[in-house]
């Protein structure tokens, strides 16, 4: 898997579980240094700036929020209540722009599973890594 998008369901599940430590200053240096450890192109950068404004949203949304309390609810399930699908559309796009990158079996299973999450049906009609790979190295 990707070590960004790692660190960018890291970022999320902070955020959601103790939106208090994550101060705008917490975010800025999460950003800096995430950006300055991972030779980061530019469309990544765009798509990482996206992430980061979804996370002050979920931050805000959590600080709110009366269930922050509440640990029956999982991380994930804390995205989804705070802005549903719409939280992970960032994440789908800067996890299929690393799997261009890099192809990797889990970042494609991460890949399938957002985006699904996204858009409500299976990612290239739920063709596996295998073949996807297959498929990859004819059109290079």
């Amino acid at each position: 898997m990707s070590a960004l998008v790692d660190d960018v369901f890291s970022l999320y599940e902070g955020v959601v579980t103790d939106p208090a430590s994550w101060t705008e200053q917490a975010i800025v240096d999460w950003s800096d240094g995430v950006a300055s450890m991972q030779g980061m192109d530019r469309l990544s950068g765009k798509y990482l700036r996206r992430v980061l404004t979804t996370a002050t949203k979920l931050k805000r949304f959590w600080e709110e929020d009366g269930r922050l309390t509440d640990q029956s609810i999982g991380w994930k399930s804390r995205v989804d209540i705070a802005l549903g699908p719409k939280a992970w559309r960032p994440v789908l796009d800067l996890a299929m722009h690393e799997l261009g990158r890099t192809p990797d079996p889990n970042l494609f299973a991460t890949v399938s599973e957002l985006f699904r999450v996204v858009n409500n049906r299976p990612w290239l009609e739920g063709m596996d890594y295998d073949q996807w790979l297959q498929d990859a190295s004819r059109i290079r």
